[in-house]
């Protein structure tokens, strides 16, 4: 459940950062990151955002948004080890 919040703050962030109504201002660039932050471990983190620090703002990052697919991978992984451990069963 919690890469499933991850991956609505990722998206959160890559929506609002890209596009032609995409935010200019830096508290909510700030903002979005920090939630990011909030539902992320320091590893997981810098793996998002390779370069920067886990305190980097999101308004003085390198890095406008994170990359949404790479959650997706992770989700993927977690889901396919877990069905194959048996603890996840799928219909016949």
């Amino acid at each position: 459940l919690r890469l499933i919040v991850v991956q609505y703050f990722v998206m959160a962030e890559y929506l609002g950062r890209t596009g032609p109504n995409c935010t200019q201002s830096p508290k909510v660039m700030d903002r979005m990151r920090a939630d990011v932050r909030m539902v992320t471990g320091p590893k997981e983190f810098l793996l998002l955002y390779p370069g920067d620090e886990v305190t980097t703002t999101g308004s003085r990052s390198i890095h406008r948004h994170a990359n949404p697919v790479k959650v997706t991978l992770w989700i993927t992984l977690m889901l396919a080890e877990t069905t194959k451990k048996g603890a996840l069963y799928t219909q016949p």
